[in-house]
Parts: structure tokens; C-alpha cells; sequence
């Protein structure tokens, strides 16, 4: 049997004879069409979906397949729909249109949890596996710093020296590679030579009075254990060709409530705290370094060029502004403003928070934990962010101008309200099991596909902008609905999925698909007619129940016949291909659409004396649609509200699968003569008939059948097609070609360019009938 959704030969102009005289021959006008096209603009797909079983098998999964990302889109289009567990995947055969690229499979849990997962449609056949494990029992987050510290700094001891110069009386100079030290208070200036290469051990309190001073080359301020420095004015300390500031266990720069001391090191230098230092603002340009093991706090860190910050115990500042240098946090540091980078590489093994962050290119290595409590942003310059298994990142807002992000298994990235992208962005799951990936919502400024979520991947939103992609494993769901446990360490906050109580689903399952199928028909076979593609119109809704291993209970077909572009009686039905008449049990109808003038039926209202199911629509399209002569085509012609009838069909327990009963085996066709048998039938190219035909019409007038080939003309050209949407049909005697331009190179291609040519956006508004 030829493929199912056959579109038809719409390929004459306007009538230019009377097209209803039976011996009209008209002259296709369209030629090159090759002989191999069949005419399709459906295609098959056979589906095997693999699930993520929590449960060992004792729940049934429900699997779903749409056109669209049912959790974002409300007019996401239900394909197939069935049950699967451990052991048994669910497998399916069926019919999409054959313009989509993409299918979207839903798993919903049995605690009612869905995740959803992207598939490109390579091929005819495709397995999606949702069944890699993700639950993650243990985390090498046990301390407040993880694993081990990213970068490993050898802190000196200094002691008070066997020999120095006592500095006890006021305004000391100091000379060039001399030793000095404060044993007791002092309260005075210190003039530091210009040479440096001098020590200065500070062991009692020196107050500072001088409002600057600056520290050249060697020069070293050692504050030992009960030391302190401390100023009763405003300070600036410069720094140049290598000095050093060092502050031991117990020693102090400066006092936490006077933060009026600024340090500027204008080439290189080094600044070891392990005790207490408070200052306003630090300045480290070209390749001076802090080292951090003590408690530090200042205002405003601002570093340049290549530098070395690192963290081993307790920072904060009031803001950072960052251009290039590294910054290493081992511990904990907190910003209570805006960090700003620009190229540099931030390596976190502790916890990092502040207000804002801002990235300008560079690498953020996060191996623990790092709270934004506003806004994190990026630049275009695309930094990257790599993510530590069992880490966690977070923030309120995240503005991407662009971002690379590789997260490892059981890392964390939480945005809790808004996330905004606009360029090139991706989110990688690197790890051996899944990273998590939540935001509130995301918003997408842009219109191609400038978000993808990659591997090991677990997304959650609960609002999700189109123009991403699902690739290589990735799956996205609503928030907390992810099947992922990740639990709770000093450096993430884990994760635990929501959800009810685990059960099977309901059966029979219920699958109301609100996928549209539309046959548009010519009555004049085996002659060609005026090709409006309108004779009748009928647009269909299938619906099925099945039971857990995908038997059909029950189908019903949702018809709503919209137009008839004829005057002569015409009947219509389908015949299930798959089915033999004795499996049907029941037929019922709501309303009541046939009048058996046409089509006699049995006892369980199939029709009579048939091998396969042939299942009546009606005998008498304008009877049931309550008109006469031509309704529905032109704006001269009798306008009827479209008319819907209900056909459900019951079946013999576990006979019929729901593969059987797919579009393509819905073998549409009208009755043009009025005749019970012997009769005039018309069908979809490459269907056959059923056993009541005239079967003396074929190869007669401009049909050129073969045995196994049915109701194709002598140009290649057919009677009637099946569309997969809700088609909008041309008026009246308008060819097809003029109310849908794109239809022609479609059909000269063989199907293969212009395939979503029946599109309402593809026509000519003016020729479809409204």
C-alpha cells in the first residue's frame, strides 16, 4: 500500500469547459513531475522510547509524542501516546507530517513528574532513552571547602627578629637594608627609604600619622602575633618594585571600624594576611598578589593586569572591579556589591557571594558554591563557566549576552526568577550522571535557535521562550519535576524532585490527539474535474483507548464535514485497513449521520458483505449537512455551519494495536454514484478499494491504476489527498496552484522542497474560502 496523506493532483486552472461532463479530458499544467512521487505529505516514523524507571519496573511511565514542547506550547500537537516500564519500552509506528523535523517525547513519572526530550527525525526509525541513571548518592562536598583548594600557598612564620633597631621615638627614617621593629606603642610617622631592602617587624601598636607613605623595592612590613598597625588619618600607601605586607596569626592592620587606609601597588608586590586587615580600597596592578588566611575586609578590591588574589579563610569586600589576574577562593568571600570582570578567571572551591556579578569573558571554575543574590550577567565576549561535580551557582537574575557553561555531575545552576539570553549560549552536562539546570523563566531575544542545552542535562522552567535546542541527551521539565535527587552538602543545596504518590495511570489510556487530518476530494473519477480540491471536504480528529500493551478498546473519529463543491449526492467512509470486519464489536454514532441508503451495515453497524471494516461517515453529505447543491465553496453559493459527528468504534478485546489504526491506515473514500455495490469509488492514490467497487472504471477516462497501484491518472496526477492540519480550501473554481503558490514546485520537486506549502501563512488569502 502506498503511503497514507497522498495529496492530490490540484493541477488544473480554473474551469474553462463544463468540467462536470463526464468525457472532459482536460490537459494537466503541469509537467516534469516524476513518476516515483507519490504524492505524500505524511511519512512514517517508528518510535522505540526507553524510560527512566525509578521504580523497578512495579509503575507503569506514560509516554507521550508531539510535534511541540508540550509543556511550553499550548497548541503542542499529541501524536501517539502509550505506557512503558523496565522491561518494556514503549515502541510505536506512526504517522507525522512531513515537514516536521523535530519530535518532542514526553515521560511522565509515576508520581506524575514530565520531562521532556528533543529528537531530530534522521530517519524512519528512532530510539529515545530517558533510561540513564541520574540519582547521585554521594558528593565529595563534605567540608567547607571541596575536595581539595584550587591553588596552594605556602604561608612563611615570622618571628620577632634576635636584632633590630628599636623604633620608640618620633618621626623614625628608616635606612636601606636595615632592620627595625615596633616593640611596644609608638604613635608617629615612619619614613621608609628609597632603596627599600629594609625590614620592619611590627610587635607592639604603631599609630600612624603621616597621611601617606610609600614602600619601594624589598621593603617589608612583618605585623607579628599581637602587632598592630592602625592610623588616626586618612592613609594611602603606594607600593613599587616588590614590596611586601604581612600580617601574622594574631596581628592586625588596622581596625575594622576605621576603614581609611588605601593600598596601591603600582608594579608588583605581595600582600600575606593571616591575622586581621582592614582597609578602604586595594590596588593591585601589573602582577602583585594577595594572599588571604586570616579575615580581611576592604571596600573595594580592584585588580589589573596579572594578578594573583587568593583566598584561604575569610574575605569581603564591598565591590571588586576586575580586569584580567585571577582570583582564588578556597573558603569563604563575600562582595556586598557588584563584581565586575574583564578576562578574568575566577577559581572558587569555597563560598562566593555578592550583589551583582558581571562577566566579562574569562573562566569561572566553580567547584562549591557561589550565591548572586541579584543579577548575574555576561558579556559578548562569551566567558565560560565550568561547574565542579555537586556544585552549586545561583542567582535571582541571569542576563546572558553570551555564555558557555559546562557543568559536571550533580552540579546545580539556579536562577530563581528570570533568565534572559541573547546570542550564542550553551549549557553542558559533561559529567558521568546529570547536571541540573533550573530558571524560573527564560526569555529568549532572538529569533533562531541561540539556546542548547547539551548532554548530561536535567533543565527545569516553568516558562520557556521557543529557539532552543534539546540535544544529546538533555532533557527540560517544570520546576522541581526533574528526576533528580542530588543531595544536600555544605556546598550545594541539592535537590529533590516533587511529585504525588507513585501509581500506575489510569486504563484504558485515554489519547484525544489534536492532530487535524483533512480530505479534500474531486468527484469526477476516473475522469479529471475542475481540481478546487473542494467537492468535499471533511477534516478529522482520531482518539483512541488502549490498554498497557497498546491494544485499541476503542476509537473515535472526531469528522467535521466543511464543504461540498458538488450537486450530485455523495456518500462517504473509511476502510481500516488493519481490520477485519468480524473484529469490530460496535459502531455508534453522535449525531446520527447515516441513513443506510448507501452503505448497509451489520448488527454491529460495519458494513455489509466487506473482508476488512468499512465504517460509514454518511450516505448523504448534504442530508447530513443539512443543504443542497454546492455549500461552503464560494461566496454565491448556500453557507452552512460546519457539521461534526462522532464515530466511535469498539473492537474485540486485544485484536486491533493502535499502529493498525495510524492515519495511514485510514483508507478514506467517497461513493459518487448512489450505488450500494458495483459502485463508483474514489480514494486516496495507491489505496485500494473496497470488495463493492466497480472495478470495470479502472483504466478507463484518464485513470491509469495498475494491480498495484489504484487511482493515479495517466499525468501522475490524483483525485483526492489527506492534509495533516486543518486545511483552508481553496473557493470555488480557483486551482490550487493560484490559492497556494508554493504547491507547484513542491509537486515538481517530488515532494521534497516546499513541503509545508498547505500552511494558511503560504496562501493566497484572497482565493481561500472563508
Amino acid at each position: 500500500m502506498a503511503l497514507a496523506a497522498i495529496t492530490s493532483a490540484f493541477l488544473l486552472t480554473g474551469c474553462q469547459k463544463d468540467l462536470y461532463d463526464p468525457n472532459y479530458d482536460g490537459n494537466a499544467i503541469i509537467s516534469g513531475i516524476p513518476d516515483s512521487f507519490n504524492w505524500s505529505t505524511i511519512s512514517s516514523v517508528n518510535l522505540t522510547v526507553n524510560v527512566n524507571d525509578q521504580y523497578n519496573g512495579e509503575y507503569y511511565y506514560t509516554v507521550e509524542v508531539y510535534d511541540n514542547n508540550p509543556l511550553f506550547n499550548t497548541n503542542a500537537k499529541l501524536l501517539t501516546k502509550g505506557v512503558a516500564k523496565k522491561g518494556e519500552a514503549y515502541a510505536s509506528a506512526f504517522s507525522i507530517p512531513q515537514n516536521l523535523t523535530t519530535l518532542y517525547i514526553q515521560q511522565t513519572s509515576p508520581t506524575g513528574n514530565r520531562e521532556v526530550k528533543m529528537l531530530t527525525i534522521t530517519s524512519g526509525s528512532l530510539t529515545c532513552d530517558f533510561s540513564t541513571a541520574v540519582s547521585v548518592k554521594s558528593s565529595s562536598a563534605t567540608t567547607r571547602s571541596i575536595a581539595t583548594k584550587a591553588e596552594t600557598f605556602i604561608y612563611t612564620t615570622y618571628t620577632e627578629p634576635a636584632k633590630a633597631t628599636v623604633i620608640g621615638s618620633t618621626n623614625h627614617i628608616i635606612a636601606t637594608g636595615g632592620t627595625y621593629i615596633v616593640d611596644k606603642d609608638y604613635t608617629g610617622d615612619i619614613t621608609f627609604p628609597g632603596e627599600g631592602n629594609a625590614t620592619l617587624y611590627i610587635k607592639g601598636t604603631w599609630t600612624n600619622t603621616a597621611s601617606s607613605f610609600t614602600l619601594q623595592g624589598g621593603m617589608n612590613i612583618i605585623v607579628l602575633n599581637g602587632g598592630e598597625i592602625a592610623t588616626n588619618t586618612d592613609l594611602s600607601i603606594t607600593g613599587s618594585s616588590n614590596p611586601s605586607i604581612v600580617v601574622m596569626p594574631g596581628g592586625k592592620f588596622n581596625d575594622p571600624n576605621n576603614k581609611n587606609i588605601a593600598i596601591n601597588f603600582d608594579t608588583n608586590g605581595t600582600i600575606i594576611n593571616q591575622g586581621t586587615f582592614n582597609i578602604q580600597k586595594l590596588t593591585l596592578p601589573s602582577s602583585a598578589s594577595l594572599h588571604n588566611n586570616g579575615t580581611m575586609s576592604m571596600d573595594e578590591l580592584i585588580i589589573n593586569s596579572a594578578n594573583t588574589v587568593v583566598n584561604d579563610n575569610i574575605l569581603t569586600a564591598g565591590k571588586m572591579d576586575l580586569t584580567n589576574g585571577t582570583i582564588t577562593n578556597n573558603s569563604e568571600m563575600i562582595i556586598n556589591g557588584d563584581v565586575t570582570t574583564n578576562g578574568t578567571n575566577i577559581n572558587n572551591s569555597g563560598s562566593f557571594t555578592a550583589t551583582n556579578m558581571s562577566l566579562g569573558g574569562g573562566i569561572i571554575t566553580n567547584n562549591c558554591k557561589i550565591v548572586i543574590s541579584n543579577k548575574l550577567s555576561t558579556s559578548m565576549q562569551k566567558p565560560t563557566l565550568n561547574m565542579g561535580s555537586g556544585s552549586w551557582l545561583q542567582a535571582k537574575e541571569l542576563n546572558v549576552g553570551s555564555l558557555e557553561a559546562n557543568m559536571n555531575s550533580a552540579s546545580i545552576f539556579y536562577i530563581s526568577d528570570i533568565a534572559t539570553f541573547s546570542n550564542n549560549t550553551s549549557f553542558n552536562g559533561t559529567g558521568d550522571a546529570y547536571a541540573l539546570l533550573k530558571m524560573k523563566s527564560v526569555v529568549i531575544s532572538g529569533n533562531w535557535d541561540l539556546l542548547s542545552y547539551n548532554g548530561k542535562l536535567k533543565v527545569e522552567a516553568d516558562n520557556h521562550d521557543s529557539h532552543y535546542t534539546l540535544n544529546s541527551g538533555a532533557t527540560i521539565s517544570k520546576l522541581n519535576e526533574a528526576e533528580i535527587t542530588i543531595p544536600s552538602t555544605p556546598c550545594t543545596d541539592g535537590n529533590t524532585p516533587g511529585g504525588k504518590t507513585p501509581s500506575n495511570p489510569t486504563f484504558p489510556i485515554v489519547i484525544n490527539t489534536n492532530s487535524y487530518y483533512t480530505y479534500t476530494m474531486e468527484d469526477q473519477w476516473p475522469y479529471y474535474g475542475d481540481y478546487d480540491m473542494n467537492d468535499i471536504v471533511v477534516t478529522i480528529t482520531p482518539q483512541y483507548k488502549t490498554d498497557n500493551k497498546g491494544y485499541v478498546e476503542e476509537m473515535t473519529i472526531i469528522a467535521k464535514l466543511k464543504a461540498i463543491g458538488a450537486t450530485k449526492s455523495l456518500g462517504a467512509a473509511f476502510q481500516l485497513d488493519k481490520v477485519a470486519a468480524n473484529n469490530v464489536t460496535n459502531v455508534i454514532y453522535s449525531p446520527t449521520s447515516t441513513d443506510k441508503s448507501v452503505f448497509e451495515v451489520t448488527g454491529t453497524n460495519v458494513e455489509k458483505d466487506q473482508a476488512l471494516a468499512v465504517i460509514p461517515l454518511f450516505d448523504n453529505a448534504h442530508s447530513f449537512l443539512g443543504s443542497s447543491g454546492i455549500t461552503n465553496t464560494s461566496t454565491g453559493s448556500q453557507s452552512i455551519p460546519v457539521k461534526t459527528v462522532e464515530v466511535t468504534i469498539t473492537f474485540n478485546k486485544k485484536t486491533v494495536i493502535k499502529d493498525n489504526l495510524d492515519v495511514k491506515y485510514l483508507n478514506f473514500f467517497i461513493v459518487t454514484d448512489k450505488q450500494k455495490t458495483n459502485r463508483t469509488e474514489i480514494h486516496l492514490a495507491g489505496y485500494n478499494p473496497t470488495d463493492k467497487v466497480n472495478a470495470s472504471l479502472f483504466g478507463t477516462g484518464n485513470d491509469s491504476s495498475s494491480s498495484t497501484t489504484k487511482y493515479i491518472s495517466k499525468s501522475n496526477l490524483v483525485w483526492g489527498m489527506v492534509i495533516p492540519d486543518d486545511f483552508s480550501y481553496p473557493v470555488e473554481n480557483t486551482s490550487i496552484l493560484t490559492a497556494y503558490p508554493d504547491f507547484k514546485p513542491w509537486a515538481v520537486s517530488g515532494g521534497t522542497t516546499n513541503t509545508d506549502w498547505y500552511n494558511s501563512s503560504k496562501a493566497d488569502s484572497q482565493y481561500i474560502y472563508k
